[in-house]
């Protein structure tokens, strides 16, 4: 049973940075990938990645998928905007090429996992290499401004002949301020990933282990944000497609099929919100949704309407909390709609200029290949997900990060639960200010009350690290 990624109905909370009212990509898992593939993407994410200079300043973030310009501003930023020159006043710190900025990074090491197919059955340990590839380009004149990124984690086990992707993407996002107030935004992002739950009962008379579900998503999205005094409004709307490909059992290699989980989900979204202070604006985000797949019984239609609170920054704290309630109803019969609460947000804590952490929360709906109804494939499962990251400069030469996500799965119409925790760390020492030596480790564990699902996972790296 693996759930894969259709969408949220609340907001965003990819690595802890998000923007109410967006549609969350569910596909970030690792993913087991043709050999030509995992090539392909080390080829377009590293192709920019040349040799001609190093950066000595952060690059931007990698942006995350959401329908509106991130975040709404308080009036300080409005202010500030008026005041100054947005372009940017030096490419110091970046490889310039024409007008755009790129920022990037690319470490290569070599790995050791315990369990590289995450299952729960007769788990599979081999050594490896590992290519990370970071990048974004940045073209900022002001009144318009775009941004092309993209981030890959690609794995390759020559003892087993297995590659695997995790976690990449690529994307553009363009940003055009029409009028001082009067902005629009469009991105369009390509996401590789996987799920990792690794069993399914479709088919059979038992639950039988299986390999990743392998999944590719494409999101796009667009609005159109305006201010009126102390009052700002936004509309917009986003489109969601995932197409998976068959899986195959552990034990037995029988071909397990996905295609009936294709399909794409619709959303409007809107946003009202009101400068309370310079620094706190208050909102209310309404939005609609409908959900297609091959498999009609999959289907599901509603809305949600959330409030809350945001400021780019009180003290040394800034964004998001919201709460509200949800309405789904679904074509399967045999699934009550669901009527809940939803409540969530993301903040960030800078307690000095080399320490950060950042905390999100979210909920969503999800589809899984593990069917709850002897008569019909897959089942539909409410999600709950909590993420922690810190990230600390200890001195010049070493910098330290760590993440714990802890994920809760309920399938509707059944009694199954699911909970899966992972937590990672990473140390970097920086040789020089263009290359480090990094060593990372990630420990996952999947509990749940489904007898024989239970599995864990270790993986561990050590190369380099380079950035310009």
């Amino acid at each position: 049973m693996s759930v894969g990624g259709v969408v949220s109905m609340t907001a965003i909370a990819c690595r802890g940075r998000s923007t109410s009212g967006s549609a969350r990509l569910w596909c970030t898992w690792p993913r087991r990938a043709p050999l030509w593939r995992t090539l392909l993407w080390v080829v377009v994410l590293t192709g920019v990645c040349g040799s001609r200079g190093w950066a000595q300043t952060v690059a931007p973030p990698i942006p995350t998928p959401q329908i509106f310009y991130s975040n709404v501003q308080p009036l300080t930023d409005v202010i500030a905007q008026t005041k100054t020159d947005p372009r940017p006043t030096s490419a110091d710190g970046a490889l310039q090429i024409y007008n755009w900025l790129v920022y990037g990074s690319v470490g290569v090491s070599g790995v050791y996992d315990n369990n590289i197919n995450s299952s729960p059955v007769d788990p599979i340990a081999a050594y490896g290499t590992q290519v990370t590839p970071s990048v974004i380009a940045e073209y900022n004149t002001g009144i318009q401004r775009t941004f092309i990124y993209g981030v890959g984690d690609f794995r390759y086990y020559p003892s087993v002949n297995q590659a695997q992707i995790w976690d990449s993407s690529a994307g553009i996002v363009h940003i055009w301020e029409i009028d001082r107030g009067l902005n629009f935004r469009a991105q369009a992002q390509l996401t590789d990933g996987e799920s990792p739950l690794g069993y399914t009962n479709v088919g059979t008379n038992a639950v039988v282990a299986i390999e990743p579900v392998q999944a590719v998503t494409l999101f796009g999205s667009t609005s159109i944000q305006r201010d009126v005094g102390l009052f700002f409004t936004a509309l917009g709307g986003s489109v969601t497609y995932q197409t998976f490909n068959q899986t195959q059992t552990v034990d037995t290699d029988i071909a397990v099929p996905e295609s009936y989980r294709d399909g794409a989900t619709y959303t409007v979204n809107g946003r009202l919100g009101y400068n309370v202070t310079p620094l706190v604006y208050a909102y209310v985000e309404p939005s609609i949704n409908t959900a297609q797949f091959n498999d009609s019984s999959l289907d599901s239609q509603g809305y949600r309407v959330v409030a809350g609170l945001g400021s780019a920054r009180i003290g040394l704290m800034n964004g998001e909390i919201y709460g509200g309630f949800m309405d789904q109803t679904f074509a399967d019969p045999s699934i009550a709609p669901l009527t809940t609460g939803v409540y969530g947000g993301h903040l960030s804590y800078y307690p000095t200029r080399s320490l950060s952490f950042t905390a999100s929360l979210d909920q969503g709906l999800n589809t899984s290949d593990y069917s709850t109804r002897s008569f019909l494939p897959g089942s539909i499962v409410k999600t709950n997900t909590a993420k922690l990251q810190a990230n600390w400069d200890v001195t010049r030469f070493i910098t330290l990060s760590g993440s714990v996500q802890y994920s809760q799965w309920d399938y509707l119409g059944s009694t199954l639960v699911q909970d899966y925790l992972t937590g990672s760390s990473s140390l970097t020492y920086w040789i020089q200010p263009k290359l480090g030596i990094t060593l990372q480790y990630s420990h996952s564990i999947l509990d749940t009350n489904l007898v024989g699902g239970n599995y864990t996972h270790d993986f561990v790296s050590l190369g380099a690290k380079g950035r310009f």
